[in-house]
């Protein structure tokens, strides 16, 4: 359990320090989240060509039936997800206010103020149990290109997936294709 805290603030850390790279307008779009029994979280997200697209054409992350959407206001996710979170506020790079990281079991939501609104900026998935639509963090490159298809970018250590104001990363820190997290984010 120590170990899992320890890991969580890391990551929640590495998303503050991400979070510092930029600083984005948002939809203000309405987003809605709730929380798996048993400590799990469970994605599912899918579109007419395989990738993990909403709807709307949107990169999201549905949990339990509802969709958090990077871009889109802070306030009602959390509500619906709850106080099962751990916190992490700092200055923004830009200085034009604070970043902010929600640290929930097997998620991270980030997020930054403008103009007196909280927007999500990312969400992080770094926890193996997490199902994206059949992907998984610790599964391989190869598995994500069959689940997802081609990705608009790739190297050894990242695929990215863009759709309208939104990307997923699919990120691999080994340079050897193993998944070590998945980021839904703005794209901006």
């Amino acid at each position: 359990m120590k170990k899992e805290k320890i890991i969580t603030a890391t990551i929640g850390l590495c998303l503050a320090a991400s979070l510092l790279a930029g600083c984005n307008e948002a939809t203000g779009e309405t987003v809605a989240a709730s929380q798996l029994g048993g400590g799990q979280t469970q994605i599912s997200v899918e579109n007419s060509q395989g990738a993990a697209v909403s709807t709307e054409g949107q990169y999201c992350f549905s949990f339990n039936g509802y969709t958090i959407m990077p871009g889109t206001e802070v306030a009602p996710a959390i509500a619906v997800l709850g106080d099962n979170y751990e916190f992490l506020e700092q200055a923004s790079c830009a200085g034009q206010g604070t970043d902010r990281a929600y640290m929930y079991p097997g998620f991270t939501v980030g997020a930054y103020k403008s103009e007196g609104v909280e927007y999500i900026k990312t969400i992080v998935i770094v926890d193996s149990l997490t199902d994206c639509n059949g992907l998984h963090v610790g599964d391989s490159f190869a598995d994500a290109k069959a689940i997802l298809g081609t990705p608009d970018y790739e190297d050894d250590f990242i695929l990215i997936y863009k759709a309208s104001n939104t990307q997923l990363w699919i990120n691999a820190e080994n340079g050897m294709g193993e998944i070590t997290e998945i980021v839904y984010t703005d794209g901006e």
